[in-house]
């Protein structure tokens, strides 16, 4: 695992203080083969990762560190989307929330195509605004 890497990596190397988080970003497709939330877009991605990193065993991995209590204290979760801010309550807040209470999550890469830019940045800004873990966004490909 890759996640196991940085921990280990961090271990040999000595670092101390306050530790940075880490994000694995997920597109916003819905994964037919995941465990969870088959339907949901980048919830089933979420979802497998959780499941992975609370039972390595389930997944023939033998970690080196404790990767579950740096999954629940360090993880964030990320996705990119072009989906209108309009989509993300239903569609991903209301059961992100529900099934990662403590995790936090934002959108790595966020730009409406052929949207009105003010109106869908001020939505999607509210958004961050009343959902504890959505931390909020990375807007990409503006020109000035």
């Amino acid at each position: 695992s890759a996640f196991d890497a940085m921990l280990e990596a961090e271990k040999e190397a000595g670092v101390t203080g306050p530790l940075i988080n880490f994000t694995a970003t997920f597109s916003y497709a819905i994964c037919g083969a995941c465990g969870g939330f088959t339907g949901k877009p980048a919830l089933g991605q979420m979802w497998t990762l959780d499941d992975a990193m609370r039972h390595p065993e389930k997944y023939d991995y033998t970690p080196l560190n404790d990767i579950t209590a740096a999954y629940e204290q360090r993880f964030t979760h990320s996705f990119n989307t072009q989906n209108p801010a309009t989509d993300l309550q239903h569609q991903f807040l209301d059961d992100y929330s529900a099934h990662f209470p403590t995790t936090p999550v934002y959108i790595g890469e966020y730009h409406r195509v052929h949207a009105n830019q003010t109106q869908d940045l001020d939505l999607i800004l509210g958004l961050a605004e009343a959902n504890e873990l959505f931390l909020g966004i990375s807007f990409f490909q503006y020109q000035v």
